[in-house]
């Protein structure tokens, strides 16, 4: 059994699809995409995942974006000013 970690990166192409940005509005310039992704395939059926999830398979230590409905419910990364 594959075992993976995931977590939400802030980025999506709800507003333009196939144009993904950072929630600041910035585009996104470098990208980390998985094998076939993003492929705005859900794991329902449907066709609107807009949002970035980044993983990490245990089975090969490989981390990778995969597209997902933004209302999935999985943890976030943050990015915020270091405190000293």
């Amino acid at each position: 059994m594959t075992s993976m970690k995931k977590w939400w990166i802030g980025g999506s192409d709800v507003w333009n699809e196939g144009q993904f940005e950072w929630i600041s509005g910035q585009n996104i310039t470098y990208t980390n995409w998985g094998p076939g992704q993003p492929d705005d395939a859900s794991n329902d059926g449907t066709t609107n995942a807009d949002c970035i999830q980044y993983f990490f398979r245990t089975v090969d230590q490989s981390f990778a974006w995969l597209d997902l409905r933004c209302d999935s419910n999985i943890s976030s990364i943050c990015e915020s000013k270091a405190f000293i």
